[in-house]
């Protein structure tokens, strides 16, 4: 039966992922996956396969790939501002993709990607229903990228222009998901169409699964210790706070007081030769131990080894919206953290008194300053992040609004067509 022309009757609510990215590496997208089988519905997964990749099969779910050049991806999106041919792409194979797999919900991650689906959606005579996954506050994200600044590119790109869009692109979904509270709250405010009742959160909180791992298994890089180890897991950049926490470490090791840095994670493609230059620079070498990527199941090694994880981004709009897997992961491996004063990560460091949070280079030299000198109190703000995370912040409590949200879909769609099972 032709899922355009009628309802087609199955057992389970099918829930089509629809991510702009390989999904394989995506740890928000598969913890969705995670939560949507928990509860026993079939999940299918439109994203990209690059072409000369290979890529393992999944088991319990669907996986359809876009065979395309990544490059190619790059450009079409880089002049979306310009010619939409980025969303008239996406639109395209979004509406085969509902045809196919017989999509009750439409569970479609980052703002950018809610035109074609709403695009596609409006061609469908029986829709499913829209669920918009926000990932960041792309909007003001976008401002930041490399890849939009400067002469031509920030004319060509026009990154501005997606300010003036996210009311229409928030307007298109049926429900909204959000990183936080605080973000949820922003929206709120800021649109009369999204009611309380359209958003729901979904912080990035870990699977405690995926953080097992008793730390002996060494892997290949080795990082010998001298005193006090600092972390930062993650991706690379100046965005990041990177080079400010760089410069903290060779200023305290100058002024006397002894640490190390180890950074695990790719380097942003723009800032790859002042990265480069900042850790090779004279007295650096000892200072600093870069680890381009590691598997996570690696990292408990990393958090036994270090003393405190920073996350030092650079306080925006973006960084506001929500928290970085990194502070979860520090936080569960039982190190104290520090922080800049991006406001959701700044309350929940506050709210369990797991760390220090800093608003100025000099404050984050002090706070450095006094971890490696009370490192008793270091040891018990550790101790309470831990717990915090065992308890709270973590993806078993933390998806109980994003259930509750598809179960009443669920029940609905039971009660309109009387062949839903949920």
């Amino acid at each position: 039966m032709d899922r355009d022309s009628d309802r087609v009757v199955h057992s389970k609510l099918v829930v089509g992922l629809v991510v702009d990215n390989e999904f394989d590496n995506d740890p928000r997208v598969n913890r969705m996956v995670s939560i949507l089988l928990d509860e026993g519905y079939s999940v299918s997964v439109l994203c990209y396969g690059y072409m000369g990749r290979q890529y393992q099969e999944r088991d319990k779910i669907v996986v359809r790939r876009i065979t395309v050049l990544r490059r190619l991806i790059d450009i079409l999106f880089f002049f979306e501002n310009l010619i939409p041919l980025f969303d008239l792409f996406w639109s395209y194979h979004i509406r085969k993709f509902i045809l196919s797999d017989r999509i009750d919900v439409l569970h479609v991650n980052d703002l950018y990607l809610s035109r074609p689906a709403h695009m596609a959606v409006a061609q469908m005579r029986v829709k499913p229903v829209f669920i918009l996954d926000l990932h960041e506050n792309f909007p003001v994200a976008v401002l930041s990228y490399n890849w939009t600044k400067g002469f031509p590119r920030k004319h060509l790109s026009l990154p501005g222009r997606w300010s003036s869009k996210e009311e229409r692109y928030l307007s298109y979904p049926d429900y909204i998901i959000t990183l936080s509270e605080y973000y949820a709250d922003q929206l709120s405010g800021k649109f009369n169409f999204t009611e309380e009742k359209r958003i729901v959160v979904l912080p990035n909180y870990p699977d405690l699964d995926e953080l097992e791992g008793d730390g002996q298994d060494q892997p290949e890089v080795q990082v010998s210790k001298k005193d006090f180890l600092f972390l930062y897991f993650g991706a690379v950049g100046e965005r990041r706070g990177i080079f400010t926490l760089i410069d903290a470490v060779s200023d305290l090791n100058i002024e006397g007081v002894s640490c190390q840095l180890l950074i695990i994670g790719p380097v942003d493609k723009a800032d790859q030769k002042r990265f480069s230059d900042c850790i090779n620079r004279k007295g650096m070498r000892d200072l600093i131990v870069h680890i381009p990527w590691t598997d996570v199941s690696r990292l408990p090694y990393y958090l036994g080894i270090s003393d405190a994880g920073v996350a030092p981004f650079v306080v925006n709009e973006q960084h506001d919206s929500g928290i970085a897997n990194k502070l979860f992961q520090y936080m569960y491996g039982g190190l104290p953290v520090i922080v800049s004063s991006c406001a959701a990560q700044k309350e929940m460091v506050e709210k369990y008194s797991s760390g220090y949070v800093y608003d100025s280079y000099n404050e984050l030299k002090l706070v450095m300053k006094k971890l490696i000198e009370e490192r008793e109190a270091g040891m018990e703000m550790g101790a309470r992040g831990r717990e915090a995370v065992i308890k709270n912040l973590n993806m078993t409590s933390g998806s109980l609004q994003v259930k509750s949200l598809y179960r009443d879909i669920a029940s609905r769609l039971t009660s309109a067509d009387g062949s839903k099972q949920g």
